[in-house]
């Protein structure tokens, strides 16, 4: 009675942290604790000021002469000139405007770096939702060898059955437990992954059901809606164009005349001359090679977009219908053994003498080797749908 109690008491408060236990909080708790990510934001911000740091007008130059005369009665000279440069983008502002398009691409940066770390740390919670339905499934596997064998040591007492029998009963009890065993040292392995892309914070996940999936009917209809224009990847590639872009811009306004302008005074003895000094600075040898140069950066960002863009259709389409062939055998396995559990008749057939001991082993590895293909494939599409929906983390 009291074994029952506790029984229901541990079921009670498995129920209770199951409910408390979402994968979604988890990646939340992961995106704010992973150092890596506390690392990019830094980078992402330094690399924004950066961008900034050249926008500002050239430092003002001030420059004072004092020269002596001879014969000294010729008096001495005394120079002053004051003078501010610019050019056309500081002007107009778009090198303000180039810089913020560097900010984008920077955010892009780290958004696609941030979506690869979530989906790293979304493909190890799937995997740790499969192992503790694996361990309840051992679990439940172990049970049910364990009332057969302590079954069979009674008959065993009283001379019922043979040693061999026994033996081969407990053998398989063994392999059970070793199995489990197993399945907990990877399964802390996972918890161990998990704990250290939560910045060193322990981990707990006590899920054991996979969540329904709902696949879209048609792929073409799905990507060319939603994640041909949301994925990390594309909106990188994308940013990447438009910078380029600006950069070509920029180097052409960058290619005119600079100009200063500024105030000059020469003092001498009895008299004096001052007024305004204008000045350009005509680029004649550089400024041709930088056009060229951002000109062809900017052919080879937009090649590599159109090159992302097929990539990733592929890459999306052959997940797509991994996740789709998955699904279905994850839930044609799961009804057929929905439909086929026969333990408590294997159970009961044994214990009146109806199938030997070998043939009830035989037959409960075949259902509980069945129930882990479709644990597998399960884990699988859950994977593989992950991956599909990874612009959503």
């Amino acid at each position: 009675m009291r074994y029952r109690l506790f029984i229901m008491a541990a079921t009670i408060c498995s129920t209770h942290a199951m409910a408390q236990d979402n994968i979604e909080t988890l990646l939340q708790e992961i995106e704010k604790n992973n150092t890596t990510l506390k690392a990019l934001r830094y980078d992402t911000e330094a690399q924004k000021s950066a961008n900034h740091s050249e926008n500002a007008l050239p430092d003002p130059e001030l420059e004072v002469g004092y020269l002596w005369g001879r014969p000294s009665a010729i008096g001495s000279r005394k120079d002053f000139s004051a003078k501010q440069s610019f050019d056309i983008p500081a002007i107009t502002g778009q090198r303000t405007r180039q810089s913020k398009q560097k900010d984008r691409l920077a955010d892009s940066q780290y958004n696609l770096q941030r979506t690869a770390l979530l989906l790293q740390a979304k493909l190890l919670c799937i995997d740790l939702i499969y192992y503790n339905a694996r361990i309840a499934t051992l679990n439940e596997r172990i049970k049910a060898s364990r009332i057969v064998a302590e079954g069979q040591a009674k008959q065993l007492s009283c001379g019922d059955i043979s040693q061999t029998t026994y033996n081969y009963t407990a053998l398989n009890l063994s392999v059970a437990e070793a199995e489990l065993k197993q399945t907990e040292s990877e399964r802390m392995e996972i918890c161990r992954s998990l704990t250290a892309l939560n910045g060193g914070f322990p981990v707990t996940l006590n899920i054991n059901r996979f969540t329904a999936l709902t696949l879209p009917m048609s792929f073409a209809q799905w990507y060319d809606g939603n994640n041909k224009t949301t994925h990390p990847q594309t909106a990188l590639a994308r940013q990447e164009m438009e910078t380029t872009k600006g950069e070509t811009a920029l180097a052409k306004a960058e290619s005119l005349p600079s100009f200063s302008i500024g105030y000059t005074g020469e003092f001498t003895q009895g008299e004096h001359y001052q007024g305004v000094a204008v000045g350009v600075s005509v680029p004649l040898w550089r400024g041709k090679r930088k056009v060229a140069q951002a000109k062809a950066a900017q052919l080879a960002a937009q090649e590599r977009m159109a090159d992302n863009e097929h990539q990733l259709r592929a890459q999306q389409e052959a997940l797509f219908y991994r996740a789709q062939s998955l699904h279905n055998l994850a839930t044609s396995l799961t009804q057929a053994l929905s439909q086929s559990n026969s333990t408590p008749l294997l159970q009961k057939a044994l214990q009146e003498g109806e199938i030997s001991t070998a043939e009830y082993f035989t037959e409960l590895e075949k259902y509980y080797d069945a129930a882990d293909k479709a644990l597998i494939a399960e884990r699988d599409s859950q994977k593989a749908y992950a991956e599909l929906h990874a612009a959503e983390l």
